[in-house]
């Protein structure tokens, strides 16, 4: 394989520094978008949430990642974004914001190109949780009652023209509102926290198949905050504990006759689900599901519950509120800092049976860059990324940075193909902290020395008359 030195006109940029990789907030909605449709340029993946920052960018509250890097969406929204969906190949955004940019955009919000933009007047008297696409039109459910010249009580219905009501909408004892939506062949199905549904007695949860309100059975007793559809059956999470009157925590199936439990459940609610694969997963505050330990999220196989590797954590407290299927990737977004143990902030990504971070950050600069073999080679003054010990040098296969053998350098200064071989230049601190330096040569697992150790730093390599040199501030 050929070998291309990467000098300083290249595109990378990496930068010592203290931030961690993902966003400063919580990640609330992941979607996937396609800015230019069939066109060249490549889909984003597109959170929304509470939070200011995305990979080192000021961000207000949506941030786009590209498979590489974080870019804020400008303009952004002046409150929390609860839900994202592509429709028509437009991108909405729904949430608890009345402002964009400037704009005025209340509840819902679309992306014309340039701007968002209000979808009808405003949703004046509530917020908007969750966006779905049913026969064609937007729906939109939260916590609302009056849209200018439509009662909605709960959930709406965008025609592209026109907001209008799903019969009666949802009613309760109190404030009735809808947090979950999916669709089930023809049929919508809401979840929330409400008694009625239309004219019909329906606890938290309900079906409308585009004309007339139905029930599921008995429903659950308490709110559900997350729905799915997982091998055809209805899955409805939340921080209720019984479903058709029988033992249900916080997650339970519906068949189309019967609730049934999955397991044991969870020790506290659920915030997300998603299918994907064969596989259900389930995000939240929890920290067992099943009676096993699962930080924040977990798996389930048909049968039993089970952890993803070490899971999501944070400080004090976590919780998973978004999760999306993208190939055969995981996305779960929320509040937590690490993922399997490494530090990756509000927003992660499994798959490989796998935790990985969406950017890496280094501890230290990145001083060369060689590319050989299909990886792109990195090295310089660090000695982790994102939580890794790599040990001053790295390679990224694609996916992720990987360390290159066993972690050996405090720093290292050079990178050098020579006949063939990969070589480096690299500093270890004596115990007073003085830089001894060496070079080494790469044989397909571990660095190996060549010559033994300088007196002093080895800064650069290059060849001269067939022979490797070494030049940098030593005397033996």
């Amino acid at each position: 394989h050929g070998a291309s030195k990467a000098t300083a006109q290249c595109a990378y940029d990496w930068k010592p520094g203290d931030a961690l990789p993902g966003v400063q907030g919580s990640v609330c909605a992941i979607t996937n978008w396609d800015p230019d449709g069939p066109g060249s340029e490549p889909p984003l993946l597109v959170v929304g949430g509470l939070f200011s920052n995305a990979g080192g960018h000021p961000a207000s509250n949506i941030a786009t990642w590209d498979g590489v890097e974080w870019q804020a969406f400008e303009p952004g929204f002046d409150g929390v974004v609860y839900s994202l969906i592509v429709h028509n190949g437009e991108l909405y955004a729904a949430g608890d914001f009345t402002s964009a940019g400037g704009l005025t955009v209340i509840g819902v919000a679309r992306w014309d190109g340039s701007a968002w933009r209000e979808v009808g007047v405003g949703f004046l008297n509530g917020r908007v949780r969750a966006l779905a696409v049913f026969n064609g039109d937007l729906i939109a459910a939260g916590y609302f009652t009056n849209f200018p010249f439509v009662s909605l009580n709960g959930i709406g219905r965008w025609d592209g023209t026109n907001w209008h009501g799903l019969g009666l909408g949802l009613r309760g004892q109190s404030a009735a509102y809808a947090h979950a939506l999916t669709v089930q062949d023809d049929n919508l199905i809401v979840g929330g926290s409400f008694s009625q549904a239309g004219s019909i007695s329906a606890n938290n949860i309900a079906r409308w198949d585009g004309a007339t309100w139905h029930n599921l059975g008995t429903g659950v007793n308490s709110t559900v905050n997350a729905l799915t559809i997982h091998k055809n059956e209805i899955i409805a999470a939340g921080t209720f504990t019984q479903a058709g009157g029988m033992a249900a925590n916080r997650i339970a199936k519906w068949s189309g006759v019967e609730w049934q439990s999955l397991g044991s459940g969870f020790d506290q609610y659920a915030l997300a689900l998603c299918s994907h694969g064969n596989r259900l997963y389930a995000g939240g505050p929890f920290t067992t599901a099943g009676g096993v330990a699962a930080s924040a999220i977990a798996q389930w196989d048909g049968s039993s519950w089970n952890p993803l590797g070490e899971g999501l954590s944070g400080d004090t407290s976590q919780a998973v509120c978004a999760l999306y299927s993208r190939d055969d990737q995981l996305w779960a977004g929320g509040y937590f800092i690490n993922a399997g143990g490494m530090e990756s902030k509000s927003i992660a990504r499994w798959s490989d049976d796998q935790w990985h971070a969406t950017s890496s950050s280094f501890n230290g600069s990145v001083l060369d860059v060689l590319y050989h073999e299909n990886s792109i080679i990195v090295a310089g003054t660090f000695t982790r990324i994102g939580g890794i010990e790599v040990g001053g040098v790295a390679r990224w296969d694609g996916a992720k940075w990987q360390p290159m053998g066993s972690p050996q350098y405090d720093a290292v200064n050079d990178l050098r193909l020579f006949n063939n071989e990969f070589y480096l230049a690299g500093d270890r601190l004596n115990k007073n902290g003085y830089p001894l330096g060496s070079v080494s040569v790469w044989d397909g697992t571990n660095w190996q020395s060549v010559g033994g150790q300088f007196d002093g730093t080895v800064s650069a390599l290059d060849e001269y008359g067939g022979a490797l040199v070494a030049a940098g501030r030593f005397l033996t």
